[in-house]
């Protein structure tokens, strides 16, 4: 599949009721052990072509099908067994050679490698070396043209540009990567879809969650269409948001609405770093009031132990990291976790605030000693 250079437009209604996965989630997180996930969908494919799972008794109608369905994902070659194509297509190894195999050609690895061998060879014609550190003896390095060449590369401006050229590379395959595995998972859906109309189905969808579930990878499969959804919006709503704010509204109101608001902003694609922001802003105002410590900051570990000291460790640790991602962008000069990334850290504030509302602080009329 060519991605289009510009997102299309997702409300064109000529889409019809089905958009490709890859472009429904250009923004998934590759989170998972997707590599064990991948070997075992290879082997359970496999299987659907050679039992005609899918519904479609022509192979090579079938194959044609997952091309068109998948908008070329998957390429198909009639001239070849459409069982192995498709368990090769799926295959780790595979996926891992064209990873390797796109960074290499990748523009911006290119110009980051050629402007390190430019530097190097520049820096090996010089006549005088001397300004180059090394705990080499200069006669060892004149009888060693290797020990000439570690020495130049130990250079303050050749390790930078090394620097950047491994930064580069490390970047960019995992941007390709990460489009392997889009596309994989589009082709995925793609036969999901077709086996959707077949009592072979249920037995698909099943064992591709446990998979799933094996692979720790949050994705689950529609029962209704086959389609493969992201699990943290309806986890987020169901799990924490319904639970937590029924037990914000009475006392909290102010701090319920403004995390009602920063999960809705996060939905619809509001900056990721002023929502959670915002968000970490409502969760501290809450712990104030119930401390009465109008000055009370969630990044210093004394004042969660001297308010909440039942608390695990580990817990103080996450509050604290939590803390540390307010203003990444401007305050910390760095910039912030991407939106898929954000909205995790959104379920942790949330989570949190469920915690502090089941340790009541020390020190106040709700305080429990007997708390765990």
């Amino acid at each position: 599949m060519t991605t289009p250079t510009h997102p299309p437009n997702l409300q064109d209604d000529r889409w019809g009721s089905y958009v490709p996965w890859l472009l429904r989630h250009p923004d998934f997180a590759i989170l998972g052990q997707f590599d064990i996930f991948f070997d075992r969908v290879a082997h359970r494919l496999k299987q659907v072509v050679n039992r005609g799972e899918a519904g479609i008794s022509s192979v090579t109608d079938l194959g044609d099908t997952i091309e068109s369905d998948s908008h070329q994902c998957f390429r198909y070659n009639s001239g070849e067994a459409l069982a192995a194509q498709i368990e090769s297509y799926f295959a780790p190894t595979r996926i891992a050679s064209e990873a390797e195999g796109l960074t290499n050609r990748d523009p911006f690895v290119v110009e980051a490698t050629q402007h390190y061998t430019a530097l190097i060879t520049q820096i090996s014609q010089k006549k005088d070396v001397t300004d180059i550190p090394s705990p080499t003896p200069r006669r060892s390095m004149i009888s060693s043209p290797l020990l000439e060449m570690a020495r130049i590369q130990a250079s303050p401006v050749a390790k930078e540009a090394a620097g950047i050229r491994d930064k580069t590379r490390s970047v960019q395959r995992e941007v390709h990567y990460k489009g392997l595995v889009l596309k994989r998972l589009t082709v995925l859906e793609s036969v999901l879809r077709l086996v959707k109309a077949t009592p072979a189905f249920p037995q698909l969808r099943d064992i591709l969650r446990k998979y799933l579930a094996e692979a720790q990878i949050m994705l689950d499969i529609a029962e209704e269409d086959g389609r493969i959804v992201p699990m943290e919006e309806a986890l987020l709503q169901k799990e924490v948001i319904d639970r937590l704010l029924p037990r914000l509204t009475n006392r909290f109101p102010q701090q319920e609405k403004d995390l009602v608001k920063a999960y809705h902003d996060l939905v619809q694609g509001v900056d990721a770093n002023t929502v959670f922001g915002n968000a970490f802003k409502a969760l501290e105002e809450v712990v104030r009031q119930m401390t009465g410590n109008n000055t009370l900051e969630l990044n210093k570990e004394k004042n969660l132990r001297r308010y909440f000291p039942h608390l695990h460790p580990t817990v103080y640790t996450t509050i604290m990291k939590l803390a540390d991602h307010r203003g990444d962008k401007g305050g910390h000069g760095r910039k912030g976790p991407p939106l898929h990334e954000m909205r995790y850290l959104l379920f942790s504030i949330c989570n949190v605030a469920l915690l502090f509302l089941d340790y009541p602080p020390a020190g106040t009329p709700d305080a429990n000693p007997e708390s765990p």
